[in-house]
């Protein structure tokens, strides 16, 4: 897979994840959040994050995970988005970090 085409699948994951809550498609919520981590997690596997955007957009998709686990996987994948000169790369680190520490029971 070459990387603009990485970069579009990884835009448009972050587009349908951003679309149901949105729209507030709450039915298979879950289902959908899971099957679109999977796919990141396989990207982020094979090494395919490039840019910024990359993982901006991958970090968003885990940032809805619902786990520590996938807060920190957020947390970090944002802190690279913001290393890379994404705009909202250090919002989204602090605000997966918050969820992550919150997640278990610390200030």
């Amino acid at each position: 897979m070459v990387e603009s085409d990485t970069s579009e699948e990884l835009r448009r994951l972050y587009e349908a994840d951003q679309h149901d809550r949105k729209e507030g498609l709450i039915d298979g919520l879950m289902e959908r959040d899971a099957l679109r981590r999977a796919r990141v997690e396989e990207l982020v596997a094979a090494g395919a994050l490039r840019t910024a955007d990359d993982h901006f957009h991958a970090a968003l998709v885990f940032q809805h995970g619902g786990s520590v686990p996938n807060y920190w996987r957020a947390h970090e994948l944002a802190r690279v988005a913001a290393e890379l000169g994404h705009p909202r790369g250090r919002w989204l680190a602090a605000a997966a970090l918050d969820r992550w520490l919150v997640r278990q029971g610390k200030p």
